[in-house]
């Protein structure tokens, strides 16, 4: 595996007290993101707790300029860089941060987070003593953006992604989501990411999948991250298919579990659809209004519905069952 390791340069701010709670790796993926204002955003709030911290950002092969100028974090206290000279995908680049994490406890945030609580790390040590996995959620913007090509995203953020911890601690592990959670480190070198899954999507899925078959609890807390990384329609349509690609791959994986799918929306859809015979139906109906939907997905009032139509009628065209 191609990576360097910068320099170390840890910063232990209170040793007092030596509890096993008291050691937190924070733990950043990053592709092509500028993440200076995240790490000087964590940097200000572990400056204020009582237990030590590291921060660790895993690029994932980005463009030179944007690693070197990512780079300049690395001056900072608590702050080491590991570098893949080639993107080795989502789920290996999250599970080689948490090979090199020196704390007992690790916290996943995406590059695209920002954080905006001023309590957010405080909010995640109180609760260490519940729980060994712990989902924060995700958050966005109020305002729409005011470039249409980024509405879809935001739009479905709004509708699908952001939910209260009430919410998702109905169906916990379904709610399970990789943007921003905390995992005892032991607890998560059993299971890890799936690293057959490099593209976009749905290794978070698996993970939960993973912990509700070892029976792990999975608690939910209302300290989200607000996702500001919006793609614009076309790319994110682009990673939608290559997410429902990975996963009908997954659900295979599995052995077609019912238990994979009983809390997925799409999964669901598709097996009523089965039972009723409709599969091809709806696949020929995809390719023949394929670029209507795109149109009005990529355009200025893009419909949820539709986008769901669109994740279905895609499925139903890879599905060899």
């Amino acid at each position: 595996m191609l990576f360097y390791q910068i320099k170390q340069n840890f910063h232990a701010l209170k040793l007092s007290d030596l509890f096993i709670l008291n050691m937190l790796s924070i733990l950043i993926p990053n592709y092509g993101h500028n993440i200076k204002k995240l790490v000087e955003d964590i940097l200000v709030q572990i400056k204020q707790v009582s237990f030590s911290v590291e921060i660790i950002v895993g690029d994932d092969g980005s463009e030179e300029a944007v690693f070197i100028e990512n780079l300049k974090s690395e001056n900072l206290p608590a702050v080491r860089f590991i570098r893949q000279e080639k993107s080795v995908g989502r789920s290996a680049i999250r599970n080689l941060l948490a090979e090199n994490a020196l704390y007992p406890y690790m916290l996943f945030i995406d590059s695209d987070a920002e954080v905006r609580n001023p309590s957010f790390l405080k909010n995640y040590y109180n609760e260490l003593k519940n729980a060994n996995v712990i989902v924060g959620g995700t958050a966005y913007p109020e305002d729409p953006p005011s470039d249409a090509a980024l509405l879809l995203r935001w739009k479905y953020g709004k509708k699908r992604e952001e939910s209260p911890a009430s919410v998702r601690s109905v169906k916990p592990w379904a709610a399970f989501s990789g943007f921003n959670f905390l995992i005892e480190r032991d607890l998560f070198q059993s299971i890890k990411f799936d690293e057959e899954i490099a593209d976009y999507g749905h290794e978070d899925t698996f993970l939960g999948y993973q912990l509700m078959k070892k029976n792990i609890p999975v608690k939910h807390i209302d300290n989200p991250l607000i996702h500001t990384g919006l793609d614009n329609a076309g790319y994110f349509l682009e990673k939608t298919r290559k997410g429902v690609e990975g996963l009908w791959k997954l659900y295979a994986k599995t052995g077609f579990d019912p238990e994979f799918s009983r809390d997925n929306q799409l999964l669901q859809s598709l097996e009523k659809i089965m039972k009723l015979k409709m599969k091809g139906v709806i696949a020929l109906k995809f390719r023949i209004f394929r670029k209507l939907l795109e149109k009005n997905l990529t355009g200025e009032n893009p419909s949820i519905l539709f986008f769901q139509l669109y994740k279905l009628g895609y499925l139903c065209t890879k599905v060899k069952k």
